[in-house]
């Protein structure tokens, strides 16, 4: 069984710290599950005086598209017609 894919790979070498969002085929459209993972570190992060730099990027040919619309609209609920 493979380990399921992160959707924010997060790499640290000494004071410098490396986030990236790992949604290529979605052009790293931030959905509610990368958002948390994002937050969580960057929580993580701000409280480690040892962070001194943190690069943000994404994976594939995007850095982020924004806001996963296939969710955004998922969580919608249904409209009545008047």
């Amino acid at each position: 069984m493979s380990e399921p894919v992160s959707s924010l790979l997060v790499s640290r070498d000494g004071p410098i710290v490396r986030l990236l969002f790992n949604r290529p085929a979605q052009m790293n459209a931030l959905d509610r599950a990368t958002a948390q993972a994002f937050a969580h570190a960057c929580r993580e992060l701000a409280a480690d005086a040892s962070v001194r730099a943190v690069i943000i990027g994404g994976t594939g040919r995007a850095f982020m598209a924004g806001g996963d619309l296939d969710e955004l609209r998922a969580d919608r609920p249904a409209r009545r017609s008047a």
